[in-house]
């Protein structure tokens, strides 16, 4: 199963972007491409970040700013 995941993760460009960063290997590339799909799901990109757990959610309504906690994911 891990060869074939490799195989995928070197065939696809997204993936080889994605494999350049330190600590992303081939099973979370592949994983992140396939729940991110192609990203516009998201309003913005600091709500991709916090999908990822890279920086706090933030719930903000009425000049009231109210941030989250940053996830373990």
């Amino acid at each position: 199963m891990s060869k074939e995941i490799e195989a995928i993760a070197h065939s696809d460009e997204t993936i080889k972007r994605l494999l350049t960063i330190p600590g992303i290997g081939p099973l979370g590339a592949t994983a992140l491409v396939a729940a991110a799909v192609d990203g516009k799901q998201s309003r913005i990109a600091r709500d991709m970040a916090a999908w990822l757990g890279l920086v706090p959610a933030e719930h903000s309504s009425g000049g009231r700013q109210n941030l989250l906690g940053i996830s373990k994911r």
